[in-house]
């Protein structure tokens, strides 16, 4: 089954070039703020066919229509029925419970797909928001966007724990040929 692919490391669209070059089979693509916040990205993952959630901060720039608006103002005028209680995945402390709403924004070239800014709120601290920027086909479901976005902190955990298992977290191999040899040896 093709399974989510998740970017977190820069250079953006050389990884995923490669991943498309070896017909890598992915139902949707993922990655954090590196990826969302480059719109040239974001414009050449549109020409691949795997749906894609980027994380990106509240306060960054999205189009709706041909009006430029900051995700956070947008967010922050939603109304108390727009907010739906979901799960982003299993935490290190339970359940990942925030409220999330989903905001149309401009309109895909390609018919069926659409663009959505995916508004997330800590329910402890409710003025804390987060937007990511999803591109996917029309009917997909906000619980399926919001799965899509908490993979991504799964994953990130992993390569975080994994980092630090094979002492990548080391200062002494994290720069040049060092820490290639490392790695190459660590495997």
């Amino acid at each position: 089954m093709p399974a989510t692919v998740t970017c977190q490391s820069t250079p953006p669209l050389a990884h995923a070039r490669r991943a498309r070059a070896a017909g890598v089979p992915a139902t949707w693509v993922t990655g954090d703020a590196v990826y969302g916040h480059d719109r040239t990205w974001r414009l050449w993952r549109e020409r691949w066919p795997p749906a894609d959630v980027m994380a990106g901060p509240a306060n960054a720039p999205v189009w709706r229509g041909f009006q430029q608006l900051r995700g956070q103002g947008r967010i922050a005028r939603l109304t108390a029925d727009a907010w739906q209680r979901l799960r982003a995945g299993a935490g290190s402390q339970g359940p990942r419970l925030y409220d999330w709403a989903v905001i149309p924004l401009t309109p895909s070239l390609t018919p069926g797909w659409c663009r959505w800014l995916l508004a997330r709120r800590c329910l402890e601290a409710p003025t804390a928001l987060a937007g990511d920027v999803v591109y996917a086909p029309e009917p997909t479901p906000l619980a399926e966007m919001v799965r899509v976005a908490g993979s991504r902190w799964s994953i990130a955990a992993c390569r975080e724990a994994t980092t630090g298992e094979v002492g990548r977290d080391q200062s002494d191999v994290r720069l040049g040929s060092a820490g290639y040899r490392h790695s190459t040896r660590a495997r």
